[in-house]
């Protein structure tokens, strides 16, 4: 297992302070994820869907195949990273309640500055959740646990039996600020609290307590001692056990299409993917090490996708009626140059420019973000 600097308690009469041994793997998914999770807003246009560029059967297939594959399977990986995030800052003990709830709100007000651009940042949502997940901090594991599988059913049930999205807003989101006759000007223009209750509503309908049960699930992999022996749980038999469910809701969906199998078989291809990707990581250590810097930087490198994303779709994509594969490729490019910004970035500096501005926030004071 790949580790550098993450939490590990001294036991001692006297309280010493904590050495950070950081878990690199865990930075290597988060890069893949990102990549997932890019595609998947690629795939929709960063909001104006795929109906403003022009159609051809390799960009129709390329769009067809992202959304089968990918969607609704690495937001949830996400979301359990941010988790694991979370119980790797709460192990402190001497990082209090007060400060990780400071530091959530703080993530929100990060989300909210994003929707500026981009309607469908999560960060907003993350940092409301992540503060009511700091009230389950002191629970046992099991409780941990059970917590998570009643607020995860409960979910399913509300997404089964009701659209909250309607019940709360009255009527059902229809996107007016991604339209093909809007430039970037009128995107910015946009009230940025109009474009978080458009989010809210789109939340509110997959399910309002999914991303707290992720949350949760992922505190609840850090806290049973998964983490610091992830190796060890990522074997091929581990795979099997969520691939093969993963089919089996996949085809029961196919045939009945009922959310909640949906629901389910998401999450467990969402494990799929996590533990295949891991599978490789470990046996082929050396040749994915290029993606640590960008998970290191998820944060930074999550906000640039969305705002560029937008930027380009407005000024470039839209208006030259880009064909897909045009549009596609280019926002691979950018991510193979947020990889190389990465590794150059912390060559000089011990945090992202956003981490770093986030942290200084969260202390309320300034760092020095030089190596």
């Amino acid at each position: 297992m790949r580790f550098e600097n993450q939490h590990i308690a001294l036991t001692d009469e006297t309280p010493k302070p904590m050495v950070r041994r950081r878990i690199t793997s865990i930075d290597a998914l988060r890069a893949f994820t990102l990549l997932g999770i890019l595609l998947v807003h690629v795939a929709g246009m960063f909001g104006w869907g795929d109906m403003s560029v022009s159609a051809t059967a390799v960009g129709s297939y390329s769009c067809e195949g992202i959304l089968f594959f990918l969607s609704n399977r690495c937001a949830p990986v996400f979301a359990i990273l941010f988790g694991v995030s979370f119980y790797l800052i709460l192990l402190n003990p001497a990082y209090s309640t007060r400060k990780f709830v400071w530091r959530c709100f703080l993530l929100a007000l990060i989300g909210l500055f994003n929707k500026i651009f981009y309607t469908y940042d999560a960060l907003l949502w993350y940092g409301i959740w992540g503060m009511v997940l700091a009230g389950f901090r002191n629970l046992s594991v099991r409780k941990l646990w059970v917590s998570f599988f009643v607020i995860f059913i409960l979910n399913l049930f509300i997404k089964q039996s009701m659209d909250l999205g309607v019940l709360v807003f009255g009527s059902t989101f229809t996107n007016t600020r991604y339209v093909g006759a809007h430039g970037l000007a009128d995107i910015v223009a946009y009230p940025v609290w109009t474009a978080a209750c458009d989010y809210m509503r789109v939340t509110l309908k997959g399910g309002v307590l999914y991303c707290l049960s992720l949350f949760l699930l992922g505190y609840c992999i850090g806290k049973s001692g998964i983490i610091e022996k992830l190796d060890r749980y990522v074997t091929i038999k581990s795979l099997l056990l969520f691939a093969v469910p993963y089919a089996v809701f996949v085809w029961m969906n196919l045939q009945f299409h009922m959310p909640v199998l949906k629901s389910i078989g998401y999450l467990c291809g969402a494990f799929c993917y996590a533990l295949l990707f891991l599978l490789l990581y470990y046996r082929a250590y050396p040749f994915f090490r290029f993606l640590e810097p960008y998970g290191k930087l998820g944060l930074t490198n999550y906000s640039m996708q969305g705002i560029v994303g937008v930027v380009l779709t407005s000024l470039l994509f839209i208006p030259c009626h880009w064909p897909f594969e045009y549009v596609l490729t280019t926002m691979l490019l950018f991510y193979v140059l947020q990889v190389v910004f990465s590794i150059v970035w912390l060559n000089h500096h011990r945090y992202g420019p956003l981490e770093w501005l986030w942290r200084c926030a969260t202390e309320r004071k300034w760092f020095s973000n030089k190596r």
